[in-house]
């Protein structure tokens, strides 16, 4: 039975195979599968960081400002300034 190959998979390894295997033939490694060097899961780790670093980077670079932030950027300082703030003592 033939591996099912994921269409993001595909992609990735249409893109990025030939550095891939140039990158691990020079450190001696064997690759099993020389069409697809990329597995799905390092192409699905490599799909969702690029989606999770342009979508912070697109959402929220244009809007921070150090004169006028807004109340996402404080809320976000907050918990960078404090991070255990929320399990502060409370007085009795």
């Amino acid at each position: 039975m033939e591996e099912q190959v994921l269409g993001v998979t595909k992609l990735v390894n249409a893109l990025f195979a030939k550095p891939v295997l140039a990158l691990l033939a020079a450190l001696h490694i064997h690759v099993e599968n020389t069409q697809y060097p990329i597995s799905d899961h390092i192409a699905m780790e490599l799909v969702v960081f690029l989606d999770r670093d342009c979508g912070f980077s697109r959402g929220f670079k244009g809007r921070l400002s150090v004169e006028n932030p807004g109340g996402t950027q404080q809320c976000m300082e907050g918990i960078a300034d404090e991070p255990d703030g929320c399990r502060r003592a409370r007085p009795a």
